[in-house]
């Protein structure tokens, strides 16, 4: 078994904001141009959680937050 990396991309101007998927939409073009590999590993958390069933909405999750949803 192969453990699957991630990326955590903090957004400074909040209180615990971690992989908010409007800065990962904003810094896309950052990451195609130096590797596009990183553009899974960041969005990999949240497709995690939303498929362990963590999320309970029919819209995509904001951010990983700092700790309130736990990846086990």
């Amino acid at each position: 078994m192969t453990a699957t990396p991630y990326v955590f991309l903090k957004e400074i101007s909040s209180d615990g904001n971690v992989n908010t998927i409007d800065v990962i939409f904003q810094s896309w073009p950052i990451f195609v141009s130096l590797n596009p590999t990183y553009i899974r590993f960041m969005l990999q958390p949240i497709l995690d959680l939303t498929e362990a069933g963590k999320w309970p909405h029919p819209w995509t999750l904001h951010d990983i937050g700092s700790g309130t949803f736990g990846l086990d």
